[in-house]
């Protein structure tokens, strides 16, 4: 049984090594490569199942980091770009003071670290910026299936649609500060919720990368949202109609000198104001994802875990009921063009999740999530090669991924 094992592990070395120079050649058929690998590896036990799906991961992150790394600055990027390389000419202090959001200095410590100690190249900011993204997202779906999930062709459907999300991707490198908060939140969730673990400098950096990120993290310790709705449907009204009415307490609580220069100050400011941007009316396809994601939210927030019973909180209503609930609130906004847009954003990574959850017992065969796995690739390919947005030898990237670069 020893030299059977050390057998199936010398194949499995000689498999990396392969799937690795092909990522070299063409990154998108080791990708393919490796979701074979994963449909086939169940039957050779739980470790080397596992070890294929955080290698899926590593080389889905890194597709993806290579491809935003090429992205043309245009609209937030070029300013996002324009103060990494200001942050080259001064020292720390002197650069938090120049920033006009003194709010989220979190973001600008990040930028002004990686560019004085790691690289002043804006492709390595880039890069860096879309690897620790995707690192959070992938934990966080990875933690969520260990804890809800029974058919593995469910987990590796749903980290495929944690990496190759369009409506994620497209925004990851855009709004990188939003993003890099939304993805550190959603991991903190999954943790607090479902672990009942609190990592509290990582909490503390969403609201101080970006505050939109204050509204989840003020849902994540109401503890009545881990509760029935039916036997406390009165603290739930409550709770909705301060949200209904958020845009009013923050210019209420905007007024009062508690709240001057801090970060509470400048989130208030952007959820009692009417228009910052405006970005059009919110399109019908939006509207209706975000009715989706709230009643595939709230029928989630039903459901068990794996260990938990009928009467036991396992968690999963509280953190489906966030995401529920901040659909509500987008809705609510919906004449509203940034608000709409901008909080709409943070519904986006749970997308993965819910899928995981509406089929984590499902007794649909392995081969059609893998067929589905396949799909959300070649998807994400068409429309990145067909983006609004622009990248650099797009073409020659997806061709030969890190060679290109190399050479």
């Amino acid at each position: 049984m020893t030299a059977t094992k050390t057998y199936t592990q010398s194949q499995y070395t000689i498999l990396y090594v392969f799937i690795s120079c092909l990522f070299l050649i063409q990154p998108v058929g080791a990708l393919a490569v490796l979701l074979l690998v994963c449909y086939a590896s169940p039957s050779m036990g739980q470790r080397i199942w596992h070890r294929n799906i955080i290698f899926l991961i590593i080389f889905s992150i890194l597709l993806l980091a290579i491809i935003n790394s090429s992205k043309v600055n245009d609209n937030d990027l070029f300013y996002y770009v324009r103060w990494f390389k200001r942050s080259g000419n001064t020292d720390l202090l002197s650069y938090l003071s120049g920033q006009k959001k003194k709010s989220e200095a979190a973001y600008a410590t990040y930028v002004w670290c990686v560019n004085h100690f790691i690289s002043s190249k804006e492709e390595i900011y880039k890069f860096l910026t879309t690897v620790i993204q995707y690192i959070f997202l992938n934990l966080a779906t990875l933690k969520f299936c260990q804890k809800t999930t029974v058919n593995k062709g469910v987990v590796m459907a749903a980290v495929m649609l944690t990496c190759f999300n369009p409506y994620v991707f497209s925004l990851s490198i855009q709004l990188l500060r939003q993003s890099l908060a939304i993805s550190i939140f959603i991991y903190v969730m999954v943790e607090r919720c479902l672990y009942q673990k609190t990592h509290w400098i990582l909490l503390i950096l969403c609201p101080t990368i970006h505050t939109m990120t204050l509204l989840p993290v003020i849902l994540l310790f109401i503890p009545i949202l881990d509760k029935p709705i039916k036997k406390n449907i009165t603290v739930y009204s409550i709770v909705l109609l301060i949200i209904g009415s958020i845009r009013l307490i923050s210019g209420y609580l905007l007024s009062l000198s508690i709240f001057s220069d801090s970060t509470a100050s400048y989130a208030l400011q952007r959820a009692s104001a009417t228009k910052v941007f405006d970005l059009g009316e919110a399109s019908p396809a939006a509207i209706l994802l975000a009715v989706t994601i709230l009643v595939t939210s709230f029928y989630c927030s039903q459901m068990q875990t794996r260990n938990a019973t009928d009467n036991t909180s396992n968690g999963l209503r509280h953190l489906f009921n966030i995401p529920a609930i901040i659909a509500v609130f987008v809705l609510l906004n919906v004449n509203l063009s940034e608000i709409f847009a901008r909080f709409l954003m943070l519904l986006y990574p749970f997308i993965s999740l819910i899928f995981a959850a509406l089929f984590r017992t499902s007794k649909i065969s392995r081969l059609m999530f893998l067929f589905g796995s396949i799909m959300i690739l070649a998807i994400f390919i068409y429309l990145t090669l067909h983006s609004v947005w622009s990248y650099t030898n797009l073409d020659n990237l997806l061709k030969s991924g890190l060679l290109y670069l190399v050479v």
